[in-house]
C-alpha cells in the first residue's frame, strides 16, 4: 500500500512536500504535508552546509549524497523521512545507507515532537546518524530556534576507563530573532559540525564545517523577509 501512496503523491507532483512516518505499533501511517516556509527552511539551510563543504579543498558536490526525504526503517518496522540530510560518498554509496547528519524542521510541530525525531534517528541508526539538527520556526514573536542533537555523556551513569555511557541530547543551541540577533550557549558561539560527523574517514584537507554569526544572520533574515 505504501508504494501506491507514494506513486499517487508523485503523480500529483507533491511527493517532496509530504513526509511519511510508519507506525506499526499503532497500525497506522502518519502523513505530514509541508508548506512553503517549511520547505524554504530545510532547503536553504542544507544549501548553507553543502556550500561550506564545497569550500573545503578537494571537495565538491560529488563528496556527498543528499538524503532528501528518503525513508529509513528502524526497529519494529517503524519508518521515518527526514526533511534533509547528507551521507558521505565513497563510504555510504548504497541507497540503503543511513545519513550521517539529518535535518528536521518544525513549523506547526511542537518542539517536543522534534526531540522525539532526534532521539529516533540517533538511536535507530545505531550510530550511523551522528547529528540531528532541529530547526523550529516560531511566528509570534518571529524567530528560529536551532538545536544540534548528538550522543552526549549520560550524567546519570558513571563513566569507566573503557566505557562512557551516552544518550541522545543537545548542548549547542541558537535562537535567532526577527532582527537577526543570535543567542547561544556560552561555550558554542558558532554552529560547528565536525568534519568526521559528516564524513566517515579523515582527509588531508579536512576542516570542520562552520556557520558563523554572519552566516546564520544572513540566512535567517532572508527567510524572515519571505515570511513577513
Amino acid at each position: 500500500m505504501i508504494n501506491s501512496i507514494d506513486d499517487a503523491f508523485v503523480g500529483y507532483g507533491i511527493r517532496r512536500q509530504v513526509r511519511i512516518t510508519i507506525e506499526p505499533s499503532l497500525n497506522c501511517m502518519i502523513i505530514k504535508c509541508t508548506g512553503i516556509p517549511h520547505e524554504r527552511i530545510s532547503w536553504t539551510f542544507m544549501t548553507e552546509i553543502t556550500d561550506k563543504i564545497r569550500e573545503i579543498p578537494n571537495h565538491d558536490k560529488s563528496s556527498y549524497y543528499p538524503a532528501g526525504c528518503s525513508r529509513f526503517c528502524g526497529s519494529g518496522g517503524r519508518g521515518k523521512e527526514a526533511d534533509g540530510g547528507l551521507a558521505p560518498a565513497g563510504t555510504r554509496d548504497s541507497q540503503d545507507s543511513w545519513p550521517s547528519i539529518v535535518l528536521e524542521v518544525g513549523d506547526s510541530q511542537r518542539i517536543r515532537a522534534l526531540h522525539e525525531c532526534a532521539v529516533w534517528w540517533l538511536t535507530e541508526s545505531k550510530g550511523q546518524t551522528r547529528m540531528v539538527i532541529l530547526i523550529k520556526l516560531t511566528r509570534d514573536p518571529l524567530q528560529l530556534h536551532l538545536e544540534l542533537w548528538e550522543m552526549i555523556p549520560d550524567p546519570s551513569k558513571p563513566s569507566t576507563q573503557s566505557r562512557e555511557p551516552k544518550i541522545p541530547g543537545f548542548e549547542k543551541y541558537f535562537d535567532i530573532d526577527a532582527e537577526g540577533k543570535i543567542t547561544h550557549h556560552k561555550d558554542h558561539p558558532s554552529l560547528t559540525i565536525p568534519y568526521r560527523t559528516i564524513f566517515d574517514v579523515d582527509h588531508d584537507d579536512a576542516t570542520d564545517i562552520t556557520l558563523s554569526h554572519a552566516d546564520m544572520k544572513s540566512w535567517a533574515l532572508r527567510l524572515f523577509t519571505g515570511l513577513s
